[in-house]
C-alpha cells in the first residue's frame, strides 16, 4: 500500500510541474486569491438556483454573491450520498483547490467551506469561460503549450 502512494504521489508530482504550463489563471489573476477567498466566505447570497438535469449529477447550487456592491457567482455543493461508481466529497473539492495551490498549478478556482441552508459544503467561485474535456478531445483543440509537450500528446493525441 505505502508503495502505492509513493508511486502515485511522485507521479502526481512528475504531472504537475508539467501541467504548470496549462494554467488557466494570469498572474494577476492570482494575486487577487486572497480577495476572492475572503469574498467566498463573507460575501451575502441575493440569488440562488439549484442545478439539476443529465450533466448535474450532484445537484449543486448556482449562488449570486455580494459584498461591498460587487457581485459575482459561485458553485455550492454538498453531495449526501455516493453513487455505486462515482464517489463524490465536498471536501474533495476543497482539498484539490489547496493541493493545487500549493503546487502552483493554479488551475482550479477558489474553493473555500462555506455553509448554505444550514448545511456545510464547498464553494467555488464561477468560471464563466470553460469548456469540458470531451469536446476538446474530439475537436483536438489544445493550448499552444499542451501541443508541444510530448509527454501529453503521447498520452491523449495519439
Amino acid at each position: 500500500m505505502c508503495k502505492r502512494i509513493a508511486i502515485f504521489s511522485l507521479f502526481s508530482i512528475f504531472l504537475g510541474f508539467h501541467l504548470r504550463s496549462l494554467a488557466q489563471f494570469t498572474q494577476d489573476e492570482l494575486a487577487e486569491t486572497a480577495k476572492w477567498e475572503e469574498f467566498l466566505k463573507t460575501a451575502r447570497v441575493v440569488d440562488q438556483q439549484q442545478l439539476k438535469g443529465p450533466g448535474s449529477i450532484t445537484e449543486p447550487w448556482a449562488l449570486t454573491l455580494e459584498k461591498d456592491g460587487m457581485t459575482r457567482r459561485a458553485v455550492w455543493k454538498n453531495p449526501k450520498t455516493r453513487m455505486p461508481d462515482q464517489p463524490e466529497g465536498w471536501k474533495w473539492e476543497i482539498a484539490a483547490y489547496r493541493l493545487d495551490k500549493y503546487l502552483g498549478l493554479n488551475m482550479v478556482p477558489p474553493t473555500l467551506e462555506r455553509k448554505f441552508k444550514n448545511d456545510l459544503g464547498s464553494c467555488q467561485l464561477w468560471v464563466d469561460a470553460w469548456i469540458t474535456f470531451e469536446p476538446v478531445s474530439e475537436r483536438k483543440v489544445w493550448p499552444p503549450l499542451f501541443k508541444e509537450n510530448i509527454f501529453f500528446r503521447a498520452l491523449y493525441l495519439e
